[in-house]
C-alpha cells in the first residue's frame, strides 16, 4: 500500500524514481541522540541532502526534524532494519 500512495505522489509530481529508490534515500536519514558530560540529552538528525529534500516535496510531505522524530519512531526503525 506504501508503494503503491508514494508511486501515485511521484508521478503526480512529475517524478519518475521508483518508491524503492526514494525509500532508499531516506533511510539514509538517521536520528542521534547523545549525553553530554552535565547529563543532557541532545537530539539531532543528519542534515538532508538536496536530493532528499526534493523527494520530500514530490510526495507532499515535510521533511523530518528532531522535534518530530520520537524515539518510538527511533526505535521502530531500528527494529524493521534488523
Amino acid at each position: 500500500m506504501l508503494h503503491r500512495v508514494l508511486r501515485m505522489r511521484l508521478k503526480a509530481s512529475g517524478r519518475e524514481e521508483w518508491p524503492q529508490v526514494l525509500l532508499r534515500e531516506l533511510r539514509c536519514i538517521e536520528h542521534q541522540s547523545a549525553k553530554t558530560a552535565d547529563g543532557q540529552v541532545v537530539r539531532g538528525i543528519t542534515e538532508l541532502g538536496a536530493q532528499q529534500r526534493e523527494l520530500f516535496a514530490a510526495i507532499d510531505t515535510k521533511p523530518p526534524t528532531p522535534a518530530t522524530v520520537t524515539l518510538s519512531q527511533v526505535q521502530l526503525a531500528q527494529q524493521v532494519d534488523l
